[in-house]
């Protein structure tokens, strides 16, 4: 005898929640005010009695399916957003862990009912937020010293651009005469910071680290604005003419256009404008302007800092973040 098949019968789908909030509304009113029946009115208005009752006794039309539902409103999840994406800007991006602990206290000090247990929020809440939230993401930032992130402030941009456009006019310097060389490698340093929360796509992330030394092995690369390179075989596969070109149009190298640069490329710069000190001098990498090379005399970017008392960083003697969304509305 052939073996016996067991057919499973597969269920009609249930229509859930067919009926909108204005119907509910409506529903509410003729049982609240005029005092019509439950049954009548659940009829009427193609609501399940079970349903109406609940939200008679609730109070509110608001349509919700399942028992979860969002420990924070939209709103002030668009603000825990905004501040990662502003943190991240700064170079003071924020661990999976830091992102936690400060969701933690910002549903205490705003008086939120949560679940969230040991002083941070769980990894379900967390996996909920970044499906929400797709444009989130971990990546590991590249550690960025203070003299550099100060270095690059719109002043001293300004100023290259002027020297750079003074000398191409000078010397009527074309396309295959203004080269770029940069160098990549492998570098064994300590000091690996763990990934925080940025923006899907974002090309570069950084984060201020006290020192970028590390022993280093260096590949150079060398074109000329035209997309000629100084290496052939298997390298010219890859940098390929379009993308040299594409590669000095988009640093505002030639053609010069000292405004490709915004106001998000300029913010670690607003933040780090207090003297070297001595010990930061000693890590000063070449290329990147000490305080001695900064105009003294130009005019201070509008910082953060000025806007707020105090900043988001974890406090030296409290296992507490200091920020300005926690606060309570």
């Amino acid at each position: 005898m052939p073996p016996a098949v067991r057919l499973l019968r597969q269920s009609p789908e249930k229509n859930q929640a067919a009926w909108d909030e204005t119907s509910m509304k409506k529903a509410l009113k003729e049982v609240n005010e005029m005092h019509n029946s439950v049954k009548s009115t659940a009829k009427k208005y193609g609501i399940p009695r079970s349903i109406l009752q609940r939200h008679l006794q609730s109070g509110t039309a608001k349509k919700k399916l399942g028992r979860h539902t969002t420990v924070f409103t939209p709103e002030q999840e668009m603000e825990l957003i905004e501040y990662v994406f502003h943190m991240d800007a700064l170079f003071y991006g924020l661990s999976r862990t830091e992102f936690l602990e400060l969701v933690y206290q910002y549903a205490e000090m705003n008086g939120i009912l949560h679940p969230f247990k040991n002083d941070t929020a769980g990894s379900d809440w967390y996996k909920g937020f970044v499906l929400r939230h797709p444009d989130l993401t971990l990546r590991k930032p590249e550690p960025t010293s203070i003299a550099r992130a100060r270095g690059f402030n719109r002043p001293q941009v300004y100023r290259f651009f002027d020297l750079l456009e003074a000398e191409i006019e000078k010397h009527d310097i074309d396309a295959t005469r203004l080269y770029n060389m940069d160098e990549t490698g492998i570098q064994t340093s300590s000091n690996k910071p763990p990934r925080v929360l940025t923006k899907v796509g974002k090309r570069q992330v950084g984060s201020i680290a006290s020192t970028e030394r590390g022993r280093t092995t260096t590949v150079v690369c060398c074109c000329n604005a035209a997309g000629s390179f100084l290496f052939g075989g298997a390298y010219m596969k890859a940098a390929t003419t379009q993308n040299a070109v594409n590669g000095f149009k988009s640093s505002g190298l030639l053609p010069t256009n000292r405004y490709i640069f915004d106001e998000a490329d300029f913010l670690p710069a607003t933040f780090t404008e207090n003297p070297i000190t001595a010990a930061e001098s000693s890590d000063h990498q070449p290329g990147s302007p000490l305080q001695s090379d900064v105009d003294v005399e130009r005019t201070t970017s509008p910082s953060f800092l000025s806007e707020t008392t105090n900043c988001m960083a974890p406090c030296p003697n409290k296992n507490q973040f200091y920020s300005p969304i926690l606060k309570k509305a």
